[in-house]
Parts: C-alpha cells; sequence; structure tokens
C-alpha cells in the first residue's frame, strides 16, 4: 500500500430521503412526506438525523485512526440531499470542518434532483450552499425526453434540468455534473442522441451515463419478472454506448471510467479515490466505510476492512444516540479479496491498472494462467496490454463484467 493512500481520505454522507422512489433504484432511500405517513411516505426527521450525523462525525474524529488524516474529497448522496435546509446543510460541513483536517479547496459535492427547483432548489439556496463550501453539484438529469423520464419514474419535466443548470452557475456552482440513464426497452439511438446534445449544450464539466442495469429489489426487478421487458437487448445497448463514447469524446469529454466522463481537470476525485482503493468514512443510514492499515510488519502486512451502518433512519438515529456510531456488519478482507478488487476497481478506470503496483503491494507475482487470458483477451480485442499496464479497450469496456470475472478467475 503507498504512502498516499494511508495518509488521505474521503468522507461520503448518506441522506436517504427522496420525493419519489425510482422503479430503478436499489440505494437506500425512503420517500418522505411533509405531513406524516402518508401512503408508506414518512416524515423526513431532518433535524435529530442531523444531530446523530454531527454525533456520529465527533466519534470518528476522536478515533485514532482517522483523526489525522488530511480529508480530500466529500460527497453528499442519497436519495436526495438537496431536501434538507440549507441551514442543516451549512451545520453538516461546518461540523464537518471542525472535526477534521479539511485544506481549501477540496472537493466537496451535494448531488441533486432537478424536480425540486420549484419548492426547494432555488437560486437563493444553491448560493447558500456554494458559500457554505460546496463546490460540486451532481444533478440526475437522465433525460430530456418526457415519456422516458416517465419511464424512468423521474419528478422533473425536461426544461427542469436547464433551470437548475442556470440558478447553480448563477449561485456560484463551476463544476456541475449530469447523470444520463440510457438502454431502455423503447429507446432508439436517436432520442439517446437528442440526450447527449442536450447535456452537452449546457456545457457541464461532468456527465456520468449509464446504462440501464435491473437490480433486486427494485420496482423494474419486480416487473422483469412478471414478464415485461424494460431494457434494450444487449446488442442495441452495446451500440448505444458506442455512440455516447464517440458523441462525448468528440465534444471534448474525455472518458476516465466506464460510465464517466470529464472536460479536463474535472474528473470526479471523490469516486476516483473509491476505485484507487482509498480509505474512507461512510456516515449516516445505511452508508459505507472503507480503511487499511499498513500494520509495520516485516515484510509490511496491511490490514483491510469494511463496514456498514444500520440502513433504517429510525434505527440508525437511536444507536447514534446511544454509542456515537450505527455500526451493524464489518468485514475484514482478506488478501485474495484485496486482490480481486485491485482488478475490480482499477479496470473500472480507462488507465487500468499497472501489473508492477499489483505485485509490490500484494508481494506476489501473477500466474501464467493470468497472462495467458490477458493474451485472450488482448487478442479479442477486449484488453490493451502495454508494458505492466493493463486496461480494457474500448470495446471491452461494453463487457466489463465479464472480463473482469476471467481474469480474476486467474489470480491463483
Amino acid at each position: 500500500m503507498d504512502q498516499e493512500n494511508s495518509s488521505l481520505s474521503s468522507i461520503y454522507i448518506h441522506i436517504p430521503f427522496c420525493i419519489r422512489k425510482c422503479p430503478y433504484c436499489d440505494f437506500n432511500s425512503y420517500t418522505v412526506s411533509s405531513n406524516g405517513r402518508v401512503d408508506g411516505r414518512i416524515e423526513m426527521p431532518e433535524d435529530s438525523y442531523t444531530k446523530a450525523l454531527l454525533l456520529e462525525m465527533s466519534s470518528y474524529a476522536e478515533d485514532e485512526l482517522w483523526k489525522e488524516k488530511i480529508v480530500k474529497t466529500i460527497y453528499l448522496g442519497g436519495g436526495t440531499p438537496s431536501l434538507f435546509s440549507d441551514i442543516s446543510l451549512k451545520v453538516i460541513l461546518e461540523h464537518l470542518r471542525r472535526s477534521f483536517h479539511v485544506p481549501e479547496g477540496v472537493e466537496i459535492t451535494i448531488e441533486a434532483n432537478p424536480g425540486t427547483i420549484g419548492e426547494q432548489l432555488t437560486e437563493a439556496k444553491l448560493y447558500s450552499l456554494r458559500t457554505a463550501g460546496f463546490n460540486r453539484l451532481s444533478l440526475g438529469a437522465q433525460s430530456w425526453s418526457a415519456s422516458k423520464l416517465q419511464s424512468l419514474g423521474r419528478i422533473h419535466n425536461p426544461g427542469d434540468t436547464e433551470k437548475t443548470v442556470a440558478a447553480a452557475r448563477a449561485a456560484g456552482f463551476e463544476n456541475i455534473s449530469l447523470d444520463l440513464m440510457y438502454a431502455i426497452s423503447d429507446e432508439d439511438e436517436s432520442a439517446l442522441l437528442l440526450d447527449l446534445q442536450s447535456a452537452v449544450n449546457l456545457k457541464p464539466q461532468h456527465i456520468s451515463a449509464y446504462i440501464l442495469s435491473i437490480e433486486p429489489g427494485t420496482d423494474f426487478f419486480r416487473r422483469k419478472q412478471r414478464g415485461e421487458t424494460i431494457t434494450a437487448d444487449e446488442e442495441k445497448a452495446a451500440a448505444m454506448n458506442q455512440l455516447t463514447r464517440k458523441y462525448l469524446r468528440e465534444n471534448g469529454y474525455r472518458q476516465y471510467e466506464i460510465s464517466n466522463f470529464a472536460l479536463p481537470g474535472h474528473e470526479s476525485k471523490h469516486n476516483q479515490a473509491y476505485w484507487s482503493g482509498r480509505s474512507y468514512i461512510g456516515l449516516g443510514a445505511g452508508a459505507h466505510g472503507f480503511a487499511q492499515l499498513d500494520e509495520g510488519a516485516e515484510p509490511p502486512k496491511v490490514k483491510a476492512w469494511r463496514w456498514k451502518n444500520a440502513p433504517g433512519p429510525d434505527d440508525y438515529i437511536k444507536r447514534v444516540q446511544s454509542y456515537g456510531r450505527s455500526e451493524i456488519s464489518r468485514e475484514e478482507l482478506t488478501d485474495e479479496q484485496r486482490k480481486l478488487e485491485f482488478f475490480l476497481l482499477g479496470l473500472r478506470q480507462s488507465n487500468g491498472v499497472n501489473l508492477k503496483d499489483f505485485e509490490i503491494r500484494f508481494k506476489s507475482s501473477l500466474p501464467k494462467s493470468f497472462f495467458s487470458s490477458v493474451q485472450y483477451l488482448s487478442d479479442k480485442g477486449m484488453l490493451v496490454f502495454s508494458g505492466s499496464q493493463l486496461a480494457l479497450s474500448e470495446a471491452g469496456m461494453i463487457y466489463s463484467d465479464s472480463i473482469i470475472d476471467t481474469l480474476t478467475d486467474n489470480l491463483g
């Protein structure tokens, strides 16, 4: 493990409340109502949840493992974090800065939904968030087609994204990311091209473009089990993926990860921290954390583990009030798991992985069967292997899951 990874960390804060649960969403989220429990919705416990977050932060800040680390990225995700008041969000950031070493200029992202612009995400609120220290805004645009937005269960209309981006820029946000989703069953390439053109016309610094996937536990999953066609077939999805990469590349966006594109210098530092295997703290209901520690043995021995918080907001709040944290499970990673994640995370990035780094980190060589798989996949045009650098080709990125499975099956 390199020295940088051991000294830098990120903080993720999960705010699990949203106005409507999208049918594709498998995140830990809960629909909320302003008038108590209605139709399966809950009253959003903003004050008690915020106080729990502050207590949880303080607990980690007092921990020997974390208190000397430099926080390099902060990310508020959900749910829809922008549903919280600007006062609560400001308090959360202020407490973070008091609790941890957060240098000036650190990337601080908040997710938001364009559909809340009329009641929540006004220019005044965005200005308040910007002055509080948030400097990156991630918007779930998804599409500019009204019918597609309806199919995806989104609450905004095609014009809301433009309004929100304009309001964000007026409020001082200079780093904006837009999420797009494609390859639903009745979508064609002309519809996707319209979405890409509409996104690029807004000149965001970052675009995340995801192929729709069906995850267990979601409404789409249940509908698929009943025989409904939700997604495009594999061939059509591959063609759409190729169109997405080509169009964004031609408009100045570099693909630096399977589903992420950025103007030069605007890659998501927070996500890069995940993919590089750096330690991070997860705060909030259902949040995950990850840590690795060089125990200083000879030869060097690295201990790595991950943990998960209680998913239910009420349970999370009660546990933090009682114990300072709400961890419900912890897993120590074996060397085999760490090797697997080296490739699983590293090959998501366009630059891929360096096999010499693998040998240095794990004090072991890769078996011949691994290189045989690399050669086979390279001959098929799925991998690019030069020197010690191994990366997915553009064609390989479409089939990344099966390629990574093949490689990791041969780690020895």
